[in-house]
């Protein structure tokens, strides 16, 4: 069997989902929470570091094999783990305006509850919408076997 390019990046990608599914989650919740920038500056760190990664391991620079499709989908999924790095560390450092309640004496009143499941459900079939749309493209991508698509 042989496995083209396109397939070692989708693998490599999905290597890192865990790390992927964890940075969306922060990025929703910071978002519902009012905070954008903490976000985006995550984003613009991560995006970063998947530049350089892209160019180290694409190419074999500084002393890294050269990867070639390989490499890029290495940097890409671990700057997703880096994403996680970033918000790990301002989680653990108290730096993000949410902070999860270890109480089990938390009281919920009802109609926080309903107005939670009024927008969490609509956002949340939205999200497994694209999230749905991402597989099947990255299933079909492979068969294609269009050079110049990957």
């Amino acid at each position: 069997m042989v496995i083209t390019g396109d397939t070692k990046y989708i693998r490599s990608i999905f290597a890192f989902y865990p790390f992927t599914t964890l940075v969306i989650v922060y990025h929703s919740i910071l978002r519902a929470a009012g905070d954008t920038k903490t976000p985006m500056y995550v984003d613009i760190i991560s995006n970063a570091y998947n530049v350089l990664m892209n160019y180290i391991l694409i190419f074999g620079k500084f002393g890294f094999p050269e990867l070639g499709v390989l490499g890029a989908g290495i940097a890409t999924g671990t700057s997703y783990v880096t994403a996680f790095a970033v918000y790990w560390l301002l989680q653990a450092g108290n730096k993000l305006i949410t902070h999860p309640v270890y109480s089990m004496n938390v009281r919920y009143r009802l109609d926080t509850v309903k107005k939670m499941f009024t927008i969490g459900i609509p956002a949340g079939i939205e999200m497994a919408m694209w999230s749905f749309a991402s597989i099947i493209f990255t299933v079909m991508i492979p068969k294609c076997r269009c050079s110049s698509i990957s």
